[in-house]
Parts: C-alpha cells; sequence; structure tokens
C-alpha cells in the first residue's frame, strides 16, 4: 500500500470518528502522522492544510442553523488569530530542524494529554441550566481573548486544541450558555483560526501537498460519514475509548516506557470508571439537565 493510500485512510478513519464523537481529528491525526515516520514539523502544517479544508462544512451547517454567538465569536478571534499565526513564527525562530521537530513533538504529546483531560471532564460534568432567551448575553471579553490566545497558540504550534481547549474553556466562562451555542460557535471559530495557524505554516512550516491532499480526500468524506452516524452509535463509550487512547499517545510521544504507557493507560481507565460511579450517584440523588442540553453531547469537543 503506498504511502498516498494509507494516509486517506487514515485520514477517513479520524474523521468518522471525529464527526462521532466531535473530538477534534488534530488530537489524533497529528500523532498518526509523527507514528508513520513523518517529521513532527511536517505532521503539524499538513495536518492544519486539511484541517483548513475540512473545518468549513461544520461552521456551514452551525451557521445556517444560527447558532453561532457572533459577539463571542469575534472576542475569540481578536485572541486566537494572531496567536496562532504567532505560533508558527516561534517555530521557525528555533536554530535547527532537529530542535524544531524536538519541541513540536513534546508540546504535540503534552497537548494531548491536556486534551485528554479535558474530554474526560467534560464527559462527566454536567452544566447549569441554560439561559432564558430573553437573558442577555454578556460576553467576558478579556478572558474570551485570553482563552482564544491559548488556544490558537497552541494550533500554531502543534494543530491541536482548535475544539477541545475552546470548547471547554467556553464552558467554564460561560455554564449557562446552551450547548448549541457553545458548539456552534466553537465550530465556527475553528475556521479562522486554523485558517490564520496554516498562513503561518505554509510560510514558515513544511507544507507537502502529496501528504495533505491524501488528508483532504480521506478527511472530508469521513467527517460527513461520522456525522451522519452521530447518534446511531453509544457516543459515551466511544469518547471514553478516545480519551484512554488519547492518554496512551501523549504519554508515547513523550517517553519511550513501555511500562510507564501501560500504567497511565490502566490509571485513566481507573479514573474513567471511578468518575462513571460518581456520576451515576449524583445522577441518582439529582435529576438531570434538560435533554440536549448536557455537555456529553458529541460535538461538544
Amino acid at each position: 500500500m503506498s504511502q498516498s493510500t494509507e494516509l486517506g485512510v487514515i485520514s477517513f478513519v479520524i474523521g468518522v470518528l471525529t464527526g462521532l464523537t466531535g473530538v477534534g481529528g488534530g488530537a489524533i491525526l497529528t500523532p498518526a502522522l509523527i507514528f508513520l515516520g513523518i517529521p513532527p514539523l511536517a505532521a503539524v502544517s499538513n495536518d492544519l492544510v486539511a484541517s483548513l479544508v475540512v473545518k468549513p462544512f461544520g461552521a456551514v451547517v452551525h451557521g445556517r442553523r444560527g447558532t453561532v454567538e457572533l459577539r463571542l465569536l469575534l472576542w475569540l478571534c481578536v485572541g486566537s488569530v494572531p496567536a496562532g499565526f504567532s505560533g508558527a513564527l516561534l517555530l521557525a525562530l528555533l536554530p535547527s530542524p532537529q530542535a524544531v521537530n524536538s519541541v513540536v513533538r513534546t508540546l504535540v504529546g503534552v497537548t494531548i494529554g491536556l486534551t485528554a483531560i479535558l474530554l474526560a471532564i467534560t464527559l462527566h460534568s454536567r452544566r447549569r441550566q441554560p439561559a432564558s432567551p430573553d437573558e442577555e448575553f454578556r460576553v467576558r471579553r478579556r478572558a474570551t481573548v485570553a482563552l482564544g490566545a491559548i488556544a490558537g497558540l497552541l494550533v500554531g504550534l502543534t494543530s491541536i486544541g482548535s475544539g477541545s481547549i475552546i470548547a471547554a474553556g467556553l464552558l467554564l466562562l460561560y455554564p449557562r450558555l446552551a450547548t448549541a451555542r457553545m458548539v456552534g460557535t466553537d465550530v465556527a471559530h475553528a475556521v479562522p483560526l486554523v485558517g490564520a495557524a496554516t498562513v503561518g505554516h505554509l510560510l514558515f512550516g513544511q507544507v507537502h501537498m502529496s501528504v495533505a491532499f491524501p488528508l483532504i480526500v480521506g478527511g472530508v468524506p469521513g467527517v460527513l460519514i461520522g456525522a451522519y452516524l452521530a447518534g446511531r452509535v453509544p457516543n459515551t463509550a466511544l469518547r471514553a475509548g478516545l480519551t484512554v487512547l488519547l492518554a496512551a499517545t501523549a504519554t508515547t510521544l513523550l517517553s519511550s516506557s513501555v511500562a510507564l504507557v501501560l500504567v497511565i493507560t490502566a490509571a485513566t481507565i481507573a479514573v474513567l470508571a471511578g468518575m462513571t460511579v460518581l456520576r451515576g450517584e449524583r445522577t441518582r440523588r439529582n435529576p438531570l439537565p434538560p435533554a440536549g442540553e448536557g455537555i456529553g453531547s458529541r460535538a461538544d469537543l
């Protein structure tokens, strides 16, 4: 099987998982490219190019549904767009290709570990009752700009975080924002953020169309099929499985110890199981929020 075919198949599978669970494809695709032997910087650069083509599909859907909070989107972009471009610029300042790839690999591992933690938290958390339609929505400007800047820098450096970091941050900053509007804003914001980071990597990164094109060809139908199947496949179990996979992947990128990878994987499974038990007890004591408003919906991340 040629490398292009392998990349297309991998991108398709990851696209399906992304459409099913809402977990950002970069958190899975970038390490997959690294494990295939593609240099870390090239993996990040080409993942961003592919994401720039795939992301607008979801944004258009949410735009038509009217689930994008435009003021919130604007202030996120104030922080994220310059930070996304700056991430690629910072990598260009490192003295050698070896140093760049070493730093990128470490940053990817750390960011994936953070994504796994955030996914576990959002998977087993509950939100407050959403605000009523008549209640005025107020944007916390400084905090929102800071959230955008943090996510933007991570995306520029690693291609990861346009969904997971922003979704978790919005959940903390706006606990009464309706889930549909939080997800719609998150998905729409990924387009300018990834666009800015992609421009930076086109200038300073390692974009190769021989890698990016198969990722696009496989990723677009994969995401569409995954979105179509969402709701027909047990989502909670998939997201829990992805949390374990991300934890193991992060450990593998940061350490060569097989024993440590096994320990971290087992510990993640144990933590998720414990959180599930605690959530079950809490649910029995208190009623669940209205259907469709819990953060466990597939597109949260």
